[in-house]
């Protein structure tokens, strides 16, 4: 009785040990974000297909042997590693499943072709080091001369190239020939100094030889360097970021399962007064608090933010303010705040640990928030006085601040004062 007993906890043992092993890991999307790869380059290189490149790592095809054996040398992996990280995922897959189709299906609505560069620069700003900067237009100066988006990045990450870049995006679907167009234009413009600048071209398009193309105009023209991104590279570089997913959702139409953007919570909070408020009544509050708030949320997640005022909407107008404040600032990257009110979407948020997604809970789950709250960055809104000292406070609006937010909406100050 006692051999049996013996064997089976070897073999419970042993089972922990394999399971903790291959926890620790990394998955294929780690190892190709290592590589400093994109998949299309990864494609070239090593002949697997970029849809095969795409569904393993998104969990929906197994790695194969033979794969594995491609792949090895180009990432400088063993087979038998890729093998066992075969079980990947994207970054938060129970939040958005997007595809690459998709992707060009939504470049190929009106809208997106005005949206396209915030989705870019907010992928950039995701990426982007401290001492780097991004000068984007905003939709309505798009058209003007002149890059679509300017980066200065001292350090070359996976998709940002190291120092001086510009950037050109595209929804067209003759992709090769808007990618010619918009190089040779820039390839006439005075003041570039083309040997220390790299020339980068995003599309919503599939575009199959797009890198080989790249790598031919390379050998033409005296840039830095020429980069490619289509609709497959941006599927996998939006997985890296559950910020812009769920911006991307929202411009989508897509409603995540227990979430709401506080930005709407906040719309809906400030439409039923009269007038209608918005952020400018706690400006004085901002102003009191914006450096606390900077250094919390620039730190790692570590304790929850208490932020207090006479109901729950004020506090929320609060946290959109200082969150819109910090957004100012064109060298910080962009921080969204999203309300969540189920269990089961606050677990996925606490699994993908997103950097750019401050999280206010409601009651509901508010004590299981604080508890994860050394994985997300959580803002609890309250109203009284509860004990804590460091806590971001409303302050009482006076008559001088309501006059000025009369002021810049416009409306009848002695009716609306009375």
């Amino acid at each position: 009785m006692i051999q049996p007993m013996i064997r089976l906890c070897r073999l419970h043992l042993t089972a922990r040990i394999m399971a903790c092993t291959i926890g620790d890991m990394p998955t294929l999307s780690e190892t190709i974000r290592d590589s400093g790869l994109t998949l299309s380059e990864i494609h070239r290189q090593s002949g697997v297909s970029r849809a095969t490149l795409s569904r393993i790592t998104n969990g929906r095809q197994t790695m194969s042997h033979a794969t594995a054996r491609k792949l090895a040398p180009v990432l400088g992996v063993s087979d038998e590693d890729l093998i066992q990280a075969r079980s990947t995922r994207p970054a938060a897959p129970e939040v958005l499943q997007i595809s690459a189709l998709q992707i060009r299906q939504w470049g190929e609505t009106r809208r997106a072709e005005g949206e396209l560069p915030e989705l870019v620069s907010r992928l950039i700003r995701s990426e982007l080091s401290a001492s780097g900067s991004i000068r984007a237009p905003s939709d309505e100066r798009i058209g003007e001369p002149g890059p679509d988006i300017a980066v200065e990045e001292p350090w070359v990450t996976r998709h940002i190239p190291g120092g001086r870049s510009v950037w050109e995006v595209s929804t067209a679907a003759n992709v090769q020939q808007k990618a010619a167009k918009d190089l040779a234009r820039h390839q006439v413009r005075a003041g570039w100094q083309c040997d220390t600048t790299s020339w980068v071209f995003v599309t919503t398009r599939t575009w199959q030889g797009a890198h080989e193309w790249a790598l031919q105009q390379q050998s033409k023209h005296p840039w830095r360097s020429i980069k490619v991104f289509d609709a497959t590279d941006l599927k996998s570089w939006i997985d890296e970021s559950l910020g812009v997913q769920l911006w991307l959702m929202d411009r989508m139409g897509l409603s995540p399962s227990g979430f709401q953007w506080l930005k709407t919570a906040v719309q809906e909070w400030c439409s039923v007064t009269e007038p209608h408020l918005n952020t400018t009544l706690v400006k004085s509050s901002v102003q009191m608090h914006v450096t606390a708030w900077h250094d919390w949320v620039h730190s790692a997640p570590r304790r929850p933010l208490t932020v207090i005022g006479e109901s729950r909407g004020e506090a929320l107008l609060l946290i959109q303010a200082l969150i819109e404040h910090e957004g100012s600032h064109p060298r910080r990257k962009p921080i969204e705040g999203i309300c969540v009110n189920t269990e089961e979407g606050l677990r996925k948020l606490v699994v993908s640990q997103p950097k750019d997604i401050v999280v206010i809970p409601t009651s509901d789950v508010q004590e299981l928030a604080v508890a994860h709250c050394d994985k997300i960055r959580v803002v609890l809104p309250r109203t009284g006085r509860p004990h804590v000292s460091d806590a971001l406070k409303v302050l009482p609006a006076r008559r001088t601040a309501i006059q000025d937010f009369l002021v810049d909406a416009d409306l009848d100050r002695g009716r609306a004062i009375r």
